[in-house]
């Protein structure tokens, strides 16, 4: 893992999570941000930790982004540990 592959798992989950209606309210009411704010945060390495964090606590978002991306379900962790030890 890097900090572009972790970086770029992040950007995916994003984009996943904005993709459905259900966990984009849900995130933006956990992490207190609203919808405009998001464009800017993306480039910050605590709001791609915090996107990773959302991903990996609720197993069947994490399997089904997993799936969609093509990716182990274990590559969300590592991202998410890569940026939280590398920051």
């Amino acid at each position: 893992m890097n900090n572009h592959q972790a970086e770029n798992i992040a950007i995916a989950a994003l984009q996943y999570i904005a993709a459905h209606e259900t966990y984009f309210d849900h995130f933006l009411a956990s992490s207190g941000m609203e919808a405009e704010q998001i464009k800017h945060a993306i480039t910050t390495v605590d709001f791609q930790i915090s996107i990773l964090d959302f991903i990996c606590l609720d197993e069947s978002l994490l399997l089904s982004f997993c799936q969609t991306a093509e990716i182990e379900p274990a590559e969300p962790y590592k991202a998410f540990q890569y940026l939280s030890y590398h920051n």
